[in-house]
């Protein structure tokens, strides 16, 4: 009766209004495409109409103060435009994915998109931690904002814990983590707590030295895991460009994986047949332990052996005074010389000469794998059984699924070649992975082709090492070889597995008339990659090598 307002009252917006309000978020359920959401904000709920998305909604979680810009339909629902931002003078933290980042000079301000929104910095401002800041790392913001919504100290970035992330520069400080007590380490001007009972793989952390180290770090801000590989500043081996990491599998290249296709030694007669094996660290400032896994090619049971070579070494052993009687291929990975954890070391060469009884030799090359392309090598440290390289293009270069003889000459002729198929995966703890359904295509000089099939050594399948003279008898074709390929012609072979498997090989030709006749060759090299594959894995036993 007189005019007053007593309860029940409210107050709402009208319809096609804005609302600008600032507090702690209490409660908050997004929209979807189907289904409205809701916000509650410094006390007061705001339904968010479905299909509504607010800029900054990535901000939002309960208990951030925040600040509401929206607009609100005829049914007081949030609808588009709206957005999210910090309430000025407010603190910020938030845990994302880094998609762009400006570091702010003393001049210019800068700017950091994380989870979606981008924040400016003020000129002037350094955040504690920035060395960490580079596109795609997940990472976690702590920051103050001023009046104007600029990042203002303090503030500080820091590694989102469980998410692997990797950072690169000079290491100014480092002490190892015990089984008791933490460690330490400064990359970059960022320092970073080691767990205890942590070791970071990748070979001797040294003051000076400049690394990148592939880091996951706990609750606590610890790292748990860890792995350490040096950057190359320009070309230490010699003037010119750097051999490329990406460029695939080579035995022209350095490498971090190397494999010698052929190695053999006679039980009784090491004269006539054997092997010297070559391998040099080019690396002029570097040491590195390397494992060898010496492949038995008939039975794919493993042997190994480690050696260490210091800055700019080479060495060489007999295939005899190491595994004699025994016909395979060699697996060499660079290792961490105090866990035995694979690492990026792409400074490994090698070769090998080979004698066989039958009368064939070869100069073979061993083939490289560069390590570390587009991602970091598996986890592995001094409590890891066994580490698993994938050949997948990312850890290591892919392995080859199709290979080539590129020239086969008539047996007519005089020529005895033989092929050398290598298996390449598998588990090296326990044996080398088998071939299976291996399939060939034989073309003539006239450009006929004839298909044929085959299985491990000796025609017999379960080996890991096919080895075979090409006669009338293997490939077995229709006509036979001799007829196909008759004297003074040739033909070329491609050879695949119906399985999407890794091969590697080499061919030896051998002519007794090399000496007499001008057109008679001897000799050998790897067989030609035509295609790749990236599902190849090699399983390793890690531990201390004893050097």
């Amino acid at each position: 009766a007189t005019g007053q307002i007593i309860l029940p009252s409210s107050v709402t917006a009208g319809g096609g209004t804005t609302v600008n309000l600032c507090g702690i978020v209490t409660a908050f359920t997004a929209a979807t495409a189907g289904a409205p959401g809701s916000i509650t904000i410094g006390g007061v709920t705001f339904p968010i109409a479905a299909g509504t998305t607010l800029a900054g909604q990535g901000l939002i979680t309960v208990g951030a103060n925040l600040c509401l810009a929206a607009t609100l339909n005829a049914t007081g629902q949030i609808i588009v435009p709206s957005s999210v931002t910090v309430g000025a003078g407010m603190t910020l933290n938030l845990c994302d994915v880094v998609t762009a980042f400006t570091a702010a000079t003393a001049g210019a301000p800068g700017s950091i998109t994380i989870s979606g929104v981008t924040f400016p910095i003020a000129a002037g401002t350094t955040l504690a931690g920035q060395g960490l800041i580079t596109v795609g790392a997940n990472l976690c913001l702590a920051v103050t904002l001023n009046v104007t919504g600029q990042i203002i100290l303090p503030g500080t970035v820091t590694v989102n814990a469980n998410v692997a992330t990797t950072l690169c520069g000079t290491v100014t400080a480092f002490t190892a983590a015990t089984a008791t007590l933490p460690g330490s380490i400064t990359v970059g001007g960022v320092t970073i707590a080691i767990a205890p009972g942590t070791t970071i793989g990748g070979g001797p952390i040294t003051i000076g030295t400049t690394i990148c180290i592939t880091i996951t770090i706990n609750p606590f801000g610890q790292i748990i895991v860890g792995s350490a590989a040096p950057v190359v500043v320009g070309n230490p081996v010699g003037p010119g460009g750097p051999f490329p990491t990406t460029s695939e599998l080579s035995d022209q290249k350095a490498g971090s994986v190397l494999v010698y296709n052929l190695y053999s030694s006679g039980s009784t007669n090491s004269n006539t047949q054997n092997t010297r094996i070559n391998i040099t660290n080019t690396n002029p400032s570097l040491s590195i332990a390397v494992h060898l896994f010496f492949v038995d090619g008939a039975s794919c049971s493993v042997a190994d052996a480690n050696i260490c070579l210091t800055p700019n070494q080479t060495t060489s052993f007999l295939a005899s005074d190491i595994d004699p009687g025994t016909t395979g291929y060699i697996v060499a990975v660079a290792s961490d010389s105090r866990t035995g954890c694979p690492v990026n070391f792409n400074f490994l060469i090698g070769d090998e000469y080979v004698k066989l009884a039958s009368g064939h030799a070869a100069n073979l090359g061993a083939e490289a794998f560069a390590a570390a392309l587009a991602g970091g090598l598996p986890a592995c440290d001094a409590n890891s059984v066994t580490s698993v390289l994938a050949f997948d293009g990312i850890s290591y270069n892919r392995a080859p699924r199709v290979l080539a003889v590129d020239n086969v000459a008539s047996r007519a002729d005089g020529n005895d070649t033989l092929l050398v198929i290598n298996r390449f995966g598998g588990n090296l703890a326990t044996g080398a992975s088998t071939l299976i359904n291996l399939f060939g295509i034989a073309y003539d000089d006239s450009e006929n082709a004839l298909s044929f099939g085959f299985g491990g050594s000796s025609s017999s399948p379960g080996t890991c090492q096919f080895r075979g003279t090409l006669s009338n008898a293997f490939p077995r074709l229709t006509p036979r070889f001799e007829t196909f390929i008759p004297a003074g012609r040739s033909g070329w072979l491609k050879i695949f597995s119906q399985a999407d498997i890794g091969l590697l090989g080499a061919v030896l030709n051998a002519n007794p008339n090399a000496g007499t006749s001008a057109g008679s060759f001897g000799q050998g090299h790897n067989l030609h990659k035509l295609t790749l594959t990236p599902t190849v894995t090699l399983t390793i036993p890690i531990f201390p090598p004893s050097c």
